[in-house]
């Protein structure tokens, strides 16, 4: 990550936009439109999933993909520009947004989706295995905190098997801690067998 004076302003100013953009919650706006608060719904969390179990696969789909662009939009931009560290640090930028939004009074969701996408704007084919983890995961226990803390834990494998500078797997690597952090009341509530289920 050796950069000029000027690549630094533009990576700051790379990542205060990922940090800003990745504050617009889609969750709570799609909700919103239909008279719902989806934070006093369901789990209570303002992401896909929530959106999901309230609202349908309509708008969870909807919401999912904005906020997989929140994470791969300055990842892709970083990566390109720069360097795929550049770009794994706006992408957590963007997950940072998502989780503590300035808009929102800090108060986000896990940062999940957007996490995958700067994963797929770095490596595509860490993002399949991420995904696929995921998936056999919810289908076991039907309960999507417990596939996100898989996916989670399997991206650092992943992008090193993929072959991501290190830089990039140490910034994807807080990004990961960070939604563990974030699931920590999943954790509690898997536990102790009262998670909720996906559907």
């Amino acid at each position: 990550m050796n950069v000029s004076a000027i690549g630094i302003s533009g990576i700051s100013a790379l990542c205060l936009v990922a940090y800003l953009s990745g504050s617009v919650n889609a969750a709570l706006a799609a909700a919103r439109a239909r008279g719902v608060d989806i934070r006093s719904e369901g789990s209570g969390n303002p992401g896909a999933s929530n959106v999901l179990r309230v609202l349908g696969r309509g708008p969870a789909a909807v919401v999912y993909i904005v906020d997989l662009l929140k994470g791969f939009l300055p990842a892709l931009i970083g990566a390109a520009v720069w360097s795929p560290a550049v770009g794994a640090l706006a992408g957590l930028c963007a997950v940072v947004g998502h989780c503590y939004p300035v808009f929102h009074r800090f108060r986000g969701g896990k940062g999940v989706a957007a996490a995958g996408g700067a994963v797929l704007a770095l490596a595509p084919l860490a993002m399949i295995a991420m995904a696929a983890v995921y998936a056999i995961v919810l289908k076991l226990t039907r309960i999507s905190a417990a596939g996100s803390l898989a996916a989670a834990a399997a991206a650092a494998p992943a992008l090193l098997l993929a072959g991501v500078d290190t830089w990039a797997v140490v910034w994807c690597g807080v990004m990961m801690v960070l939604i563990v952090f974030r699931h920590r009341s999943n954790l509690v509530r898997i536990r102790a067998g009262t998670e909720h289920k996906l559907l």
